[in-house]
């Protein structure tokens, strides 16, 4: 629709100065006739507080009748509105009732979010097993963030069995894709030889791409291993790094 699109353009700043008064003007036409993408991005820029102050109450109004229609996206982001708004707007059951919602409807994000809220203990009678459930269903799906805590449980044994190689596998698919605590974690697997021969070189490989991305533990780690590397090695692992770093992560060997 095109004031939906015209909303999206002022939003951006793409061609036009950005304006986000203008955007919502945009999009409020397009949300009277029903336009989900329009009525979700209403919510958010109420609850985000971009037109100057947080209004809750409007943003879960425009939120809920995106979500009505049936659209995983506004499901997914009014789950997390009822999680995290303030006590007078926040309502935990209903949290979850919209991100299962949205989970079942195969949306990642909301399958990652929903295996979190059930960890977190948020509501009662909490099926065992449901968190691990939906966190393997976003991981499956290539979701960063679950693969990483997948990988957590497969070498804490936290759910699953202890195993890791499996932990691995799941951190480095999750490295691969730039997450920066997969990168650290698959950096001490190779460090203490779990699920991979020990390496020193490739454990200083990945504390560096992920100490390159902000990760202050990695960044400890990369500096212990570099004193048990011999000059030789720690040039390839540099350059190895490097090489991993500036290819978005696809060369890392």
């Amino acid at each position: 629709m095109a004031q939906f699109s015209l909303g999206d353009l002022y939003a951006r700043g793409t061609d036009v100065v950005t304006d986000t008064n203008a955007a919502l003007r945009h999009w409020e036409e397009a949300a009277q006739q029903d336009h989900p993408c329009a009525q979700m991005s209403i919510a958010l820029v109420y609850v985000n507080g971009d037109t100057g102050f947080r209004d809750f109450e409007h943003g879960i109004y425009w939120c809920r009748r995106a979500a009505k229609s049936g659209y995983p996206k506004a499901q997914y982001n009014l789950g997390l509105i009822y999680a995290n708004s303030p006590p007078r707007f926040q309502d935990l059951e209903a949290a979850k009732s919209w991100m299962e919602k949205a989970a079942k409807a195969g949306l990642a994000a909301a399958q990652y979010a929903l295996s979190r809220f059930f960890e977190r203990d948020l509501i009662s009678e909490v099926e065992p097993g449901e968190s691990l459930k939906w966190l393997r269903k976003a991981a499956d799906q290539g979701y960063a963030k679950a693969q990483t805590n997948l990988g957590v449980a497969y070498a804490n044994g936290e759910g699953v069995a202890e195993n890791d190689i499996e932990a691995v596998k799941w951190f480095r698919l999750a490295a691969d894709q730039g997450d920066a605590d997969a990168q650290a974690f698959l950096g001490g697997m190779y460090s203490q030889g779990e699920g991979v021969p020990q390496n020193d070189v490739m454990a200083y490989v990945w504390f560096s791409v992920s100490a390159a991305q902000g990760h202050e533990n990695a960044r400890g780690n990369r500096d212990i291993i570099s004193e048990r590397l011999t000059a030789e090695q720690r040039a390839k692992g540099q350059e190895i790094a490097t090489r991993c770093f500036e290819s978005g992560f696809k060369d890392c060997k």
